[in-house]
């Protein structure tokens, strides 16, 4: 084979490999939009500061959304939601449900 027959075959195989990584990274980019908006669906419906909030002092994705989901339930305040942050609410809740899962299942 001669040399200008093997340049044309690799700039052909490498049109097809630049356009599947285009694919490849718009797929990525739709998937990493999709996540972002289903994580923070609960975010938006809060106002900016509650928000603020939960992102600075609540790490832990699941924790941030319950106390999300808890404030828009119950209408709370920036600074109630503060507090019960600081209380850690999140895990004596979750530790009362255990309770009463566990006494519930023994009878």
């Amino acid at each position: 084979m001669s040399k200008q027959g093997f340049n044309s075959v690799s700039f052909v195989i490498d049109q097809e490999y630049v356009g599947f990584l285009d694919q490849l990274k718009l797929k990525i980019r739709n998937a990493q939009i999709k996540a972002a908006q289903s994580v923070n669906r609960e975010l938006v419906q809060l106002p900016w500061f509650h928000a603020v909030l939960l992102m600075q002092r609540v790490k832990n994705m699941e924790q941030r959304n319950w106390y999300a989901n808890q404030a828009i339930k119950n209408g709370c305040s920036r600074s109630v939601l503060e507090l019960h942050i600081e209380q850690s609410l999140y895990k004596r809740q979750a530790l009362t449900t255990e309770k009463v899962s566990k006494f519930v299942l023994e009878y």
